[in-house]
């Protein structure tokens, strides 16, 4: 890929979101199934994009969706027909769809978990920290309740930084029309 192709192709990305992003990768990964070596060429990936950014975004996606969900790659249909399907989104179609079916929004979920929590150094992956409370060892003289006693549990800052982007995600796959706001 040329600079200025690479310049035109991050240029095209821009008007999406991570998580809209990801599932546009998808797509273009599943057209490359639908061909002899399962390879598309990058200046046919960059034309695509071009030919998405004629329509709204509600449009890209909802086809997008609808073309990852059916799996319509197995049955050889390239983005030719995905082009058919953009043309074709109505809005109660595109009110009505979810971005992820419920295991595809758990398996986002469990993958979030793994890369956010699971990662951290600073609780082990466990999502907690332990600290002990030096002020609760005084009020107890027997030493083998103290040092249980005094034990404090905190929820890690990866936990929370989790807990938030799985809300966003969850909030995102019911209302992700809405949020965009666009026919």
């Amino acid at each position: 890929m040329t600079e200025s192709e690479l310049i035109e192709y991050n240029e095209l990305r821009k008007r999406y979101s991570e998580i809209l992003l990801g599932i546009l990768d998808e797509t273009i990964s599943n057209i490359s199934l639908t061909r002899k070596g399962s390879k598309i060429a990058e200046r046919k990936v960059i034309r695509e994009f071009a030919y998405w950014d004629k329509f709204p975004i509600s449009k890209v996606v909802g086809a997008c969706v609808v073309y990852n969900q059916k799996k319509l790659h197995d049955r050889g249909l390239s983005e030719n027909y995905l082009r058919g399907i953009i043309r074709n989104m109505n809005e109660y179609e595109l009110k009505t769809l979810r971005l992820f079916t419920e295991e595809e929004l758990q398996e986002r979920i469990n993958r979030l978990y793994y890369n956010i929590v699971h990662e951290c150094i600073m609780c082990g992956g466990g999502g907690f920290i332990y600290k002990t409370d030096n002020s609760l060892i005084d009020n107890y003289s027997h030493r083998s309740l103290s040092g249980i006693l005094s034990m404090k549990t905190y929820e890690c800052e990866c936990l929370k930084k989790f807990n938030k982007k799985r809300d966003e995600l969850i909030s995102f796959n019911r209302q992700w029309f809405d949020k965009l706001g666009e026919i």
